[in-house]
Parts: C-alpha cells; sequence; structure tokens
C-alpha cells in the first residue's frame, strides 16, 4: 500500500491544505466507508445466523472496530487472539494503515525536503537513525521489563559482579 500511495502522489506536495484534503477524502474516506459497510454487513450476518453477535460482552469491541482502534491496544492480561473479536477480522488492515495515509503527506514532505538538502546520504542517515532510535527503544524496554520483573538482590548482584571485574571501588 505505501508503494502504490507513492506511485499515485510521489509527484504532488499532498501536505499542502486543499491537497491534504482531497487526499484524505479519496483515499482514506473511501477505505473507511467501505470499511464500515463491510462490518455492518457483517454484524448483520453474524445477528442472523447467532455468531458471536455485537451485543453484551462484544459491543464494546464492536465499537472499537467501528473506530479502527481495536488493533491498536490490548487491554492487560490479554493476548491478541483472545481479544481479536471483530465482526470482520479484516478490518485490521485498515486499522493499520489509516495513521500512515494520514502521516503520508507529512513524511512525503519531509523525505523530499531531506533528499533536496543532503541527497541520498542524508536519507541514508535518517534512516540508520531511526533504526538505532526503533532497536534501542525496544532494547530499553526488554531491559526495564527484565529488571522490573527482579528482586533487589538479584538487581544488585550483577552490578556488584561487574564492579569486582573492573576493579571499581
Amino acid at each position: 500500500s505505501g508503494f502504490v500511495t507513492q506511485w499515485a502522489y510521489g509527484s504532488r506536495d499532498v501536505a499542502k491544505r486543499w491537497v491534504y484534503g482531497q487526499f484524505v477524502l479519496r483515499r482514506v474516506v473511501r477505505v473507511l466507508v467501505m470499511s464500515w459497510i463491510s462490518l455492518v454487513v457483517s454484524v448483520v450476518l453474524r445477528e442472523l445466523l447467532h455468531k458471536e453477535p455485537c451485543w453484551g460482552e462484544q459491543a464494546w469491541m464492536c465499537v472499537r472496530c467501528f473506530a479502527m482502534v481495536q488493533p491498536w491496544a490490548l487491554p492487560p492480561g490479554f493476548s491478541a487472539w483472545e481479544y481479536s473479536f471483530c465482526p470482520n477480522p479484516t478490518i485490521w488492515t485498515v486499522a493499520s494503515l489509516l495513521p500512515a495515509w494520514l502521516l503520508y503527506p507529512f513524511v512525503q514532505r519531509a523525505v523530499n525536503t531531506l533528499a533536496t538538502l543532503g541527497g541520498g546520504w542524508a536519507l541514508l542517515a535518517a534512516l540508520v537513525g531511526l533504526w538505532a532510535l526503533s532497536f534501542f527503544s525496544t532494547l530499553a524496554t526488554a531491559v526495564i521489563l527484565e529488571v522490573g520483573s527482579m528482586t533487589p538482590v538479584d538487581q544488585l548482584l550483577p552490578l556488584a559482579i561487574a564492579a569486582e571485574e573492573h576493579g571499581w571501588d
């Protein structure tokens, strides 16, 4: 989808206010309307077939599906499989693409500006920087979660061993 979006809109400055509005109407609203229609049809068919209707316990998840936020946040203690109910499960695709479509004009402008100012090396440096940010934030999260699960003695022991090995007092 990113390739198709760039192919269709790459030569235009879609970050301009009027062009951005047209982009959102053509790209996003058209897909959202079709997605909502498919959700309504799915809810009706599930109700007619008596399969997991959108009432009762499932109502909140159905609302989240219609708002296109269901795949983005899981309540604590739920796995993706347990919490993935949606009348039309393929909605996750649109929900995943929606932020990318809304941000595309601004990312396109930033990439074009960077390419104009610094060329391919600037783009490569930005790409490596974004990768490093992603990698190290994921690493930091893993370390924080691991350290948070240790007891205080377990936290001090590796520090004490490292201090002894390096001769730190």
